[in-house]
């Protein structure tokens, strides 16, 4: 689901506590920040169900719940809707539940009770802005840290050809300031990110010929999403 189709994002918050489930729903329902409107349930059962039915952009989940906890739904979350952003609450102070939380549910934030409406908003309201961003923004897909590598080479000899055959290319207007052009690329492996930020120090003729620099690093869900700059 994009948002950008959509006239208002969409909240499941998953609770089993009937007056917070009820506050979350009405704080977002009604806040004027967010152009979003909330769905509640009380398990995690009846999330991963409602989940199949309807889709959610962002799930807001308390940890510590009948059956299945926060993290385990954020888990199963993360798995099967890798796109809807994840955000735990929890009102106990468990570093073994903020590890379990990032390592194993990739949570987009975590948040400890108890805290204020006014984080809970504002938590959303960037979590929110922040996948609108991400599924806005046009990138180059690359496997191999080779194939990005060959693209900053190629890139001033041939600009419209790079652009027409990769529309992700983003920022091609140079910096008014600097005359720099901005890439960006997605890397789905870590580890090929690590290998083209290593290129990018110590490959001495780009650095003569482009000056590349990396300006901009965002993961979301095991995307590397790296923004690259190039002199004109």
């Amino acid at each position: 689901m994009n948002p950008a189709e959509e006239d208002q994002y969409r909240v499941l918050v998953v609770d089993d506590d009937d007056d917070l489930r009820e506050l979350m729903v009405t704080l977002i329902d009604t806040s004027s920040r967010l152009d979003a409107n909330a769905t509640a349930v009380s398990s995690g059962e009846e999330a991963l169900k409602l989940l199949g039915e309807n889709g959610f952009h962002l799930v807001l989940a308390d940890h510590r719940m009948e059956g299945i906890s926060g993290v385990e739904l954020l888990t199963r979350i993360k798995e099967e809707y890798p796109e809807v952003v994840r955000i735990l609450i929890t009102g106990y102070s468990d570093l073994k539940t903020a590890k379990e939380a990032i390592n194993k549910a990739s949570v987009h934030h975590y948040l400890e009770k108890p805290c204020s409406n006014e984080e809970i908003v504002s938590t959303i309201y960037m979590e929110l802005n922040r996948l609108k961003e991400m599924r806005a923004t046009d990138v180059v897909k690359v496997e191999r840290m080779a194939e990005a590598v060959d693209m900053l080479e190629n890139f001033k000899k041939d600009i419209s050809g790079i652009t027409r055959y990769h529309a992700g290319i983003v920022s091609l207007s140079p910096d008014s300031r600097e005359g720099r052009h901005n890439l960006v690329f997605e890397f789905d492996s870590p580890s090929e990110f690590n290998k083209f930020s290593f290129e990018l120090r110590d490959n001495e003729e780009l650095r003569n010929n482009y000056g590349p620099r990396i300006e901009d690093v965002q993961i979301f869900d095991n995307r590397y999403l790296v923004t690259v700059s190039l002199k004109s």
